[in-house]
């Protein structure tokens, strides 16, 4: 149940309540804001396809470096004040260079470039610094060979907020860092992790440690797209990397590679790669992708990437300012745009229900458009996706309160003239993203995550958050073997997992929160005297069965419902799961089968007065002398919200389950 104040739990309990219902829409998927792009350049003719990089200094220029790929030359541009209108075409050629990477990084008023030189010294890494933002570049500087005999691929740099730097550069196997700490290079390359069969792309950003994101083709032939940390002493060790991490995958005789990724942060981390198809129907596009808000960059917990309306081998460049994410292709800059301002629909709302249960929840609210304000449905913040933000509350004593916590997401709308003009949303909550959602790629854990932290990754997937909020020991230790095939949905895969623990999942806005379903859980509600049961229906049946095995790799747990098995003929459920490798996990899953059968033997519904914190899964009492009952605990198996303020009706409808 979600905390109220006091002043709220006060105005909810009283006779002479007062309903208030918060409803916003917000241009945020899951708490993160939806950019979106407009296009300020689109090339001169001449900047082809090529390897690229950009940086924006302190004083908000925009630096830009380019290798076009048929003459190999480094071209460098620099333009102040970036915005509509602005000539983003003015290169100046820096002469040959070897074809790998590039990198640019600034702090302030330095910029540095990155780059390999021709020849022989393609062995090596060179920068030229500017001290003006990129007005003017010294002489080209050597730091040396990272791996003598093996020509660079890719490079990356990036500073701390402190002015210290690193560069890292990435021969055909690995990845090399050196590192300038208080304005002086170490001249020693140190082995920075990354280890690949070949690398086909570098980027870093800093952030506590290094993050770092390659790509490429490991080992085994397997291309793909991994995060990891190269540390400097906060979430990893300095001088040491973590192990590699799985973003994006194409299987060893498949014909997708990727290549050429970039990341910032910017709100949270944002991230573009190149995935690249070589058949038939061949394309090479820019894909993107995003943290979760809060995560950190070792959890690797990304929503799915989507593509990026271009064509291109060498990726999409990424530049934070102050006010906006800048991109960069050769041929093309992008700004972001400000996203809308959140709509209040609150003084509109004629009708609204919201509804939620295990695996399904949605709402509809109907608004009157009397005066035309949504006739722009489907524009601006008001359109498909964005956040329907719901607080049910009451008038108190100190002014109308919310409590936060319903989130949904538009699916579609319904616009109805006639005598009265009203606007109709329908939204989807999470179970809603997670049905949408389709795994593009094969991922494979061989006892390596446990359940909660499969859940995590699933529903990141999907742009959720999830927050253990009471989990068992279970759903923590569990670490079972798992694959995500092509094409299964997001909803089925979370169903699969909860079905093998003794937890429930529920959405509290847009973080997934998981709890121990546990027998012995206490009530968090009265529904009597002080909280009347306006109507109800209490029903028992007999459950499915009484007995359970759970039948694992030489294992076997079992348990009982002994107040039931005399009474029932049904015979014993046999669960087969090789993943249980001790007999205790395989008791645990008895038990969980047991408990979910207790559930199901209680059932019914109660209505009434609306609560604002009430969520799924909460264990309340009920007192009802018309039924005989007195403090009997109940489990909330769902939920409907209704809200229809001309007719006087502020009321929930609780379906009942056991404990």
């Amino acid at each position: 149940m979600r905390t109220l104040s006091s002043s709220l739990l006060q105005a909810q309990r009283s006779p002479s309540r007062r309903p208030y219902v918060e409803v916003k829409v917000r241009d945020q998927v899951a708490g993160v804001a939806r950019l979106q792009f407009e296009r300020l350049y689109s090339g001169s003719g001449f900047e082809y396809d090529g390897i690229h990089a950009a940086t924006m200094p302190g004083d908000g220029s925009l630096v830009r470096g380019w290798v076009r790929t048929y003459d190999t030359i480094l071209r460098v541009s620099r333009t102040p004040n970036p915005g509509p209108g602005s000539d983003f075409g003015a290169w100046q050629s820096w002469g040959l260079v070897y074809s790998s990477g590039i990198a640019l990084t600034s702090l302030g008023a330095e910029v540095l470039v990155f780059y390999t030189p021709p020849g022989e010294q393609r062995f090596s890494v060179y920068y030229r610094r500017s001290l003006d933002y990129g007005q003017t570049f010294g002489s080209p500087v050597s730091l040396g060979t990272p791996a003598y005999g093996f020509p660079l691929r890719w490079l990356a740099a990036g500073y701390t907020p402190s002015g210290d730097l690193a560069v890292f550069a990435a021969i055909s196997l690995r990845v090399f860092c050196q590192r300038r700490v208080q304005g002086t290079w170490s001249g020693v390359w140190t082995d920075a992790g990354g280890y690949l069969g070949d690398v086909s792309g570098l980027a870093t950003w800093f952030r506590g440690d290094w993050n770092m994101v390659i790509s490429g083709t490991d080992s085994t032939g397997k291309k793909g797209v991994w995060t990891y940390l190269y540390g400097e002493g906060v979430a990893q060790p300095r001088d040491t990397s973590s192990s590699l991490q799985e973003l994006a995958l194409a299987s060893a005789n498949s014909q997708v590679e990727f290549r050429c990724p970039f990341l910032a942060y910017y709100d949270v981390y944002r991230l573009y790669f190149v995935e690249k198809f070589n058949g038939q129907q061949y394309y090479n596009r820019p894909y993107r992708t995003q943290s979760l808000p809060g995560a950190s960059f070792q959890a690797n917990l990304w929503r799915e990437p989507v593509p990026f309306n271009l064509a291109s081998d060498y990726g999409v460049a990424l530049a934070p300012g102050s006010s906006a994410l800048w991109l960069s292709v050769p041929q093309g800059v992008w700004r972001s745009i400000p996203p809308p301002e959140p709509l209040d629909l609150t003084p509109h709302v004629v009708s609204l229900v919201a509804s939620a249960e295990p695996a399904r929840g949605g709402v509809r609210v109907e608004l009157d458009n009397s005066q035309g304000l949504y006739n722009s449905v489907g524009t601006g913040v008001l359109r498909e996706a964005s956040e329907l933000a719901i607080g049910p509350g009451y008038c108190t004593s100190t002014g109308p309160q919310a409590s936060e916590g319903l989130a949904f997401w538009i699916a579609g709308w319904e616009q109805v003239a006639g005598r009265e003009n009203r606007l109709v949303l329908e939204g989807e909550d999470g179970w809603g993203l997670l049905e949408r959602w389709r795994a593009r790629c094969q991922f494979t854990w061989k006892g390596t995550r446990s359940v909660l932290e499969l859940l995590a990754f699933i529903l990141a997937r999907a742009g959720l958050a999830l927050s253990p909020l009471s989990p068992s020991t279970f759903i923590q230790s569990h670490r079972p073997d798992f694959t995500i095939h092509a094409g299964e949905k997001g909803s089925w895969l979370v169903a699969q997992l909860l079905a093998r623990v003794p937890d429930g999942l529920f959405f509290r806005g847009s973080t997934a929160l998981v709890k121990e379903l546990s027998p012995t859980e206490a009530s968090s509600y009265s529904y009597g005297p002080d909280a009347p049961v306006l109507q109800a229906r209490y029903v028992a049946h007999a459950p499915p069965g009484s007995w359970v095995q759970a039948l694992g790799k030489g294992v076997l747990g079992e348990d009982f419902d002994w107040d039931r098995v005399d009474l029932l003929t049904s015979g014993v459920l046999q669960l087969q799961d090789l993943n249980l490798t001790q007999a205790s996990q395989a008791q645990q899953r008895a038990q969980a089968q047991i408990r979910r059968w207790g559930r199901e033997g209680w059932g019914g519904e109660i209505t009434v007065p609306a609560h604002c914190g009430q969520e799924l899964y909460d264990v309340v009492d009920i007192t009802d002398p018309r039924a005989g009952l007195e403090a009997v605990p109940r489990r909330i198996a769902g939920l409907t919200l209704t809200y229809q303020p001309r007719q006087g009706l502020y009321q929930h409808r609780l379906l009942l389950g056991g404990v």
